[in-house]
């Protein structure tokens, strides 16, 4: 009676919920109770479909993730996308140098919220990071375009703000860019995903070209804007596809020469007569024109006084000097 009395007496006074086991592993997920619409976007979409996509592997896709939290101040997602990134296969230094990369292209106090994150994990973890010395491996070789760049940088930055063209020229991209600590291309993919998040589309584009200068493949850096989609919203990422659309457009910097300008002359007072073995009836050149610089743009405007059999036809002037009136081709009946 004893035994049987003190186990009801239990029964009693534990709360039903704390005996309660739960059914499911979503049971007490918030996601899954309380926006089942959101989990599904999120497991059938997010998670089963794009983070497998094979264009870009779940190490840089991690890089990428933890490039647009960094870049949006978000610290409370962010430990769990870095504890999935060393899962995926970053190493420790490539957290540390991310960090490093983004205090330029995100401001300090990002960076260091972000660093609190990556030690927190690195010490629930056990990972012990034994980070070089300065100066202690050689720093990469300049790039073949960083001529253009610097000449960009003096030319527009300089007669503003001289120092923070010393410090781009110096600092940002004569030592970070080139540190050993990350691969080029790793920080161009890094780059373009903390600008991108952050709306930066004037300074999206030179990155762009320097990504792909740098190896990532344009269905790489495609990849990197869907990623941005999901973890910073439609808008940012579609802001971003035009600016990337403009950017994959236009020549690289370094293939950019200063050609000559070309000119237009003026029009002619009087016409040229034309060859008349080149055309039927009276015709006449005015209102000459010709390039410049090595242009090979020549020509004029054809006036013929045609018999009426030829009224209807149309008269042009190839692109060479004294190469005459041609008739072209013909409207209605001829």
């Amino acid at each position: 009676m004893k035994t049987g009395w003190i186990a009801g007496l239990f029964l009693l006074i534990v709360p039903r919920a704390a005996m309660a086991q739960p059914t499911d592993q979503h049971s007490q997920d918030p996601l899954h109770t309380l926006t089942p619409e959101l989990a599904r976007y999120t497991d059938h979409v997010l998670t089963e479909d794009i983070w497998k996509r094979p264009d870009l592997s779940p190490r840089d896709r991690s890089l990428v993730t933890i490039a647009i939290l960094i870049a949006s101040g978000n610290g409370q997602q962010l430990e769990r996308e870095v504890q999935r990134g060393l899962d995926n296969g970053l190493h420790p230094t490539d957290l540390t140098a991310t960090v490093t990369h983004l205090a330029f292209y995100c401001g300090w106090p990002n960076a260091l919220s972000a660093l609190d994150v990556v030690q927190h994990v690195f010490a629930e973890r056990h990972i012990h990071v034994e980070i070089p010395g300065s100066g202690s491996k050689p720093l990469l070789p300049v790039p073949a375009s960083d001529g253009a760049r610097e000449k960009l940088v003096n030319d527009h930055v300089g007669p503003t703000d001289p120092k923070l063209a010393t410090l781009t020229n110096d600092v940002l991209f004569g030592d970070l860019w080139r540190h050993p600590d990350m691969a080029p291309r790793d920080r161009s993919l890094i780059t373009i995903a903390a600008l991108a998040a952050d709306g930066d589309d004037d300074q999206l584009g030179f990155h762009i070209q320097r990504g792909i200068e740098n190896g990532l493949t344009r269905a790489q850096i495609a990849e990197t804007l869907t990623q941005l989609a999901f973890y910073r919203g439609w808008p940012k990422a579609l802001a971003a596809v035009t600016a990337t659309q403009k950017a994959l457009a236009a020549p690289s910097p370094d293939t950019q020469t200063d050609a000559p300008p070309i000119r237009v002359y003026r029009l002619a007072s009087k016409a040229t007569l034309a060859p008349a073995v080149n055309f039927t009836g009276h015709a006449a050149l005015n209102t000459p024109f010709q390039g410049t610089g090595g242009a090979s743009l020549l020509g004029a405007r054809c006036h013929g006084e045609l018999p009426a059999r030829h009224a209807h036809k149309v008269a042009y002037t190839p692109p060479w000097p004294d190469a005459g009136c041609h008739v072209r081709s013909w409207v209605g009946p001829g």
